[in-house]
């Protein structure tokens, strides 16, 4: 008789979310479909052009405030990005000089938004109105870039909208409604919305490609609309 491996169900597949551990929520904003990541060699920021990288494994803890809300765009103590100090561009004390690690993260996505509840929370349960955020319907897409430097003095973060896009094959692009930035634990986040409206995903088939022009830099990465689904429905 011969016996073949398998590979087991994705977590958030496989699992009801009130059984999820840490370790799980770990999993689905280290190594699932929404969410990208790569490592860049920091000599090479400048001018280069980013495009479909590869995982790769990522020996930091995610962010373990909210990415995003459905209405607002404030970290959790209502503060603006333009009221807190940027972070340094260098690197942490220990981490290596010759590269860091960039993240896109599909933020909106009902399992990234249960896997930071399940972080932030630990092993205690999420209360009821923790719960119904969860639950609430967004109409934007919020896409979230982590691992690019603070944003130089005196320059908006607001201002990079109009650069950030969404396309899938033989439609326009459509253009990001909304962007900001905010420091969120060690990492520093840039935060784009795009109207579900206008670029209407609702078949969990082909790609959908994010791409964005921050200063000498262009970033292009494609997500897998395929896998990207929560219990049979594609979670965007």
């Amino acid at each position: 008789m011969l016996l073949t491996a398998s590979t087991p169900p994705a977590v958030w597949n496989s699992k009801e979310f009130t059984a999820w551990t840490t370790e799980d929520a770990q999993q689905i904003l280290n190594h699932s479909p929404w969410v990208k990541e790569w490592r860049i060699p920091v000599s090479q920021r400048p001018g280069v052009v980013y495009v479909d990288g590869d995982p790769a494994v990522n020996p930091a803890a995610p962010p373990t405030a909210e990415l995003g809300t459905s209405t607002a765009t404030t970290d959790r103590n209502g503060q603006p990005p333009s009221a807190r100090t940027p972070s340094l561009s260098s690197n942490p004390v220990g981490a290596p000089v010759n590269q860091s690690a960039l993240r896109i993260i599909w933020a909106s996505a009902r399992p990234v938004r249960m896997a930071l509840l399940k972080v932030r929370v630990g092993k205690n349960s999420p209360t009821p109105e923790e719960l119904a955020r969860i639950e609430n319907h967004w109409t934007t897409y919020l896409i979230a870039v982590v691992g690019l430097p603070a944003p130089e003095g005196g320059s908006d973060p607001k201002a990079l909208a109009p650069n950030a896009s969404l396309a899938i094959p033989g439609k326009p692009s459509v253009v990001a409604t909304e962007s900001d930035y905010r420091r969120i634990g060690n990492d520093d986040v840039y935060f784009f919305r795009f109207l579900k409206t206008a670029l209407p995903l609702t078949s969990p088939e082909g790609t959908v490609e994010f791409k964005v022009k921050m200063e000498r830099m262009n970033i292009t990465q494609k997500f897998d609309l395929t896998a990207m689904t929560y219990h049979g429905q594609l979670a965007l």
